[in-house]
This record gives structure tokens, C-alpha cells and sequence, in this order.
């Protein structure tokens, strides 16, 4: 792989892949279908041999065959009625067998921000998502995603001067995406329940938290830098991240920088040092005793694994 760092595909780049024939797009949703069968299918093929860093929410539904992925050092193999999803910045690359058919709803994180969804109530789901990413689901519940995804797709295929275009596309995106988590407590064994006071704004807390991590890890490991965004104390912050998740905010923190110096490492081209300099480490050293205190082992044994 020639390149000296992972490369990040945003929509824009999706959109070179697309398939004016069966794809559909709308300001930051794409609806596409790929199989392997089919001549077109080698496009996605080739956009995930190598790893990339997928900078969208993708829904992804094998309707038939088998592909395998690799997420963020995670090894899963798709098969018929199985569902995917990948969050964004999640580093994947993929192998698609010979007689593979999937749906993928890729969504932007601009699109995602126009819905009208309940993110407070839909905290849990996040870390059971985060956990696993790989769910097998029944006949009955593909069948009733795929129906949704087609009925978003034939709406997302009207002339957008249509009345209330935009209303009808947004609202069955934001039934698919409530579907989905519907399909996925199931598994991650999360009933949603009516927040209230204070449960409610710790899960707003845990929120922003994240999407500020999301943004910083690579430059910000200080539990002040994010208390301090969040206008509250580093130990409130702590308390309550610690009550939704189960784990502080330092062991989010250093779990998204142990995994991109992970990724990193395993495949990008860059040296001990770079990799040290891009997370924002002083010198090697300090970045060295870090990461061998979290993983066991230096960064150069685990350089040598791959």
C-alpha cells in the first residue's frame, strides 16, 4: 500500500463510485445497491481492498453471499441477513466473495445533523454499536429494513420540486435509522426507557463528549480540555461519563488513541516517530512508554506483528 498515511473517503469520493442506474443520492445520503454478480459490483471492490477511513455512517445489509471486512482491527464475516454499520472515522477494508449482493445507506455526518432524531435516547445504542459492529437478524427484519430503504429510495427519485420533497425523504432516512436501532437493541440488550432529568442531561453530556473525542483524540488527551468545552469540572465530567458508560473519560480517551496509534502502525507507511508527532506525543519516548503501558508492548514488537 503506497501511502504514508490512511486515507479518509468522504462522500464526495463516494459519489465517484456511484452507479447512476440503481444508486440515489440526497444531500448527504446515499442509497446504493452493489453485486458482485454484476459488472459494476468490482468499483466497491477495488475502493476497499486497501483500509480507509470512512469519514460516514454506513448501514450496510447483505442480502445474499458472504464478504469479509476488517474495522478497526476487527476481523467479521458478512453473510445473507446480516447487518453492518460502520461509524465515522472507523477504518475499514474489505473482501467481497463471488456472489455477494449488499444495500448500504451511507450517510454524511452534515445529513445526519438535519434528522430528527432523539440522540439522548439513543445513547445506549452507541455503545453497544461501538462494542460489536457485525449483527445477524432475521427474514422478517431484513425484510422490513429493505422495505424502507426502497421506499426512502423510490421518494429520494422524485423531482425535488415534488411537494415536500425534502419532509419525505428526511422522515424515511429517520424511520430507517430508527428501525435499525430498533433491530439493534435487540441484541445489545437495551430497551429504551423515558429519560428524566437528570439521566437525561448526563446522556447529553456523554454525547457531546464523544463527538468532541471524535474530533480531538489525536491532538487533546487532557480530561480538563474536554470539561473545559463542556463548561464543567474534570471530576464532574469523569462522574458522569462513568454513570452512562461504565467507564471514565480518561479510558475513552486513551481507547481512541491506543486504536489509531493501532491503525496507524499496522498500516500506514509512517515511522514510530511520525505516528508519535501525529497523536500529538512530545518525542517517541513518551509516545513509546504509552503505548506499551496500555497494550502490553512497545510500539515497534507491534509494528513487526503485521
Amino acid at each position: 500500500m503506497e501511502k504514508q498515511n490512511i486515507e479518509i473517503v468522504d462522500m464526495e469520493r463516494m459519489l465517484d463510485f456511484r452507479d447512476s442506474r440503481s444508486d440515489v443520492y440526497y444531500d448527504g445520503c446515499l442509497i446504493s445497491t452493489r453485486d458482485s454478480r454484476e459488472a459494476d459490483g468490482g468499483a466497491v471492490t477495488e475502493l476497499l481492498k486497501y483500509p480507509y477511513r470512512i469519514n460516514a455512517f454506513c448501514l450496510v445489509l447483505c442480502i445474499r453471499g458472504e464478504f469479509r471486512i476488517t474495522s478497526n482491527l476487527n476481523n467479521y464475516t458478512i453473510t445473507e441477513n446480516t447487518l453492518w454499520i460502520n461509524k465515522p472515522n472507523d477504518i475499514i477494508s474489505a473482501a467481497f466473495g463471488d456472489d455477494c449482493r449488499v444495500v448500504l445507506v451511507i450517510m454524511s455526518d452534515h445529513f445526519l445533523r438535519k434528522l430528527h432524531i432523539d440522540g439522548n435516547r439513543l445513547t445506549p445504542m452507541f455503545l453497544g454499536v461501538r462494542n460489536t459492529a457485525c449483527f445477524r437478524i432475521g427474514d422478517e427484519e431484513m425484510e422490513a429494513m429493505l422495505d424502507i430503504v426502497d421506499k426512502a429510495r423510490n421518494e429520494m427519485r422524485n423531482p425535488a420540486e415534488t411537494p415536500f420533497y425534502d419532509d419525505i425523504v428526511q422522515r424515511c432516512i429517520e424511520l430507517a435509522v430508527y428501525k435499525m436501532c430498533s433491530i439493534v437493541s435487540t441484541h445489545v440488550n437495551y430497551i429504551p426507557e423515558e429519560k428524566q432529568g437528570g439521566k437525561s442531561r448526563n446522556d447529553e453530556y456523554f454525547r457531546k463528549f464523544m463527538h468532541l473525542l471524535g474530533e480531538n483524540y489525536r491532538k487533546e488527551r487532557s480530561v480538563g480540555f474536554y470539561a473545559s468545552q463542556l463548561f464543567i469540572t474534570p471530576k464532574y465530567l469523569t462522574t458522569v461519563i462513568r454513570q452512562v458508560s461504565g467507564k471514565s473519560a480518561a479510558d475513552w480517551i486513551d481507547e481512541y488513541v491506543v486504536l489509531e496509534a493501532k491503525n496507524l502502525l499496522k498500516y500506514s507507511t509512517m515511522s514510530i516517530q511520525e505516528v508519535a508527532y501525529a497523536l500529538n506525543f512530545s518525542n517517541q519516548s513518551f509516545f513509546g512508554k504509552y503505548f506499551k503501558h496500555h497494550t502490553g508492548m512497545s510500539p515497534s514488537t507491534y509494528k513487526m506483528q503485521r
